[in-house]
């Protein structure tokens, strides 16, 4: 039994291909959580608080009693908690002194540079990885699929130029993945396919000009997007790509997490865009509207 003291778990059955989680969530003074492996339920991020909040807590003074000074903090590990976090501490490279048996790994604001599959090995517990604010580049094939049980992953405010098919493999059950704040002028196709369980999706201020209705097809829905930041966002899109969301947002199979709509290339906006027959939906996009 596993006890999270301050923030909402919610609580769900793992979903298949066939079937969507179901959930249950759990607000302040509910917040109990089995997670035996005879039970296959598992705890996911706040339903409750906003996600910003949640990013901070392992930063947030007197938030633990174990970590009292800056050394301390240094490799912490929360025991009672499962929390492990290293944050501007200048690593290079993914520490391998992690335990294996970690829910919540923060490793934001240090100078890793590429992540691979070694890194990663064992922690098949992890609910929550926090890359932000780092150097990565490079990740290689694979290299978060050992981590089978990952609901939270966040990869902001980093270098990376293009997300390869083989990124986010056996990443089932993750909901929510933050690939905000790069340099990604690419998505290859395929490199979402293994994210069944995904509900919510960064991808502002990158180099995208254009997303295809491909990439999405196996997501589930409804699916929250952001794609653009009303505060200067270094996409610039083709609108006319996105008709097929424009069709989606109008079923409400997709919605914006910010309420933020694309920036356009010719200076027009998103929601007068002229589409006429190329806002025609996926035919198992449209399957999954239907249901």
């Amino acid at each position: 039994m596993y006890v999270w003291e301050t923030e909402t778990l919610v609580v769900y059955q793992a979903p298949t291909r066939q079937s969507q989680p179901l959930f249950q969530p759990f607000c302040p003074g509910e917040m109990q959580a089995a997670t035996t492996s005879n039970e296959r339920q598992m705890m996911t991020l706040p339903a409750c608080i906003s996600v910003v909040l949640l990013l901070l807590v392992p930063l947030l003074p007197g938030g633990d009693a174990g970590c009292t000074n800056q050394q301390s903090c240094k490799n912490h590990y929360d025991t009672a908690r499962r929390r492990f976090w290293n944050n501007f501490w200048g690593l290079s490279e993914i520490p391998s002194s992690i335990p294996s048996d970690a829910l919540w790994v923060e490793l934001m604001g240090n100078e890793i540079s590429s992540v691979d599959h070694e890194d990663f090995v064992g922690l098949q517990s992890l609910i929550y990885l926090g890359l932000s604010i780092n150097q990565i580049s490079s990740v290689g094939d694979g290299a978060f699929s050992d981590l089978r049980s990952l609901l939270m992953l966040s990869l902001m405010s980093n270098k990376l130029t293009s997300v390869h098919s083989r990124m986010f493999t056996e990443l089932h059950y993750l909901q929510q993945i933050m690939l905000s704040s790069n340099e990604i002028s690419e998505i290859e196709e395929g490199s979402f396919d293994d994210l069944f369980s995904l509900q919510k999706m960064l991808l502002h201020n990158n180099k995208l000009a254009t997303l295809s209705a491909d990439l999405f097809i196996n997501l589930p829905r409804p699916l929250e997007l952001s794609l653009s930041d009303p505060d200067g966002d270094t996409n610039v899109w083709n609108c006319s790509s996105l008709c097929w969301l424009k069709q989606e947002m109008q079923h409400g199979t997709v919605t914006w997490w910010f309420d933020y709509s694309p920036k356009c290339a010719d200076g027009g906006s998103f929601k007068s865009q002229q589409c006429g027959d190329k806002g025609q939906i996926k035919h198992s996009i449209q399957h999954q509207m239907d249901l």
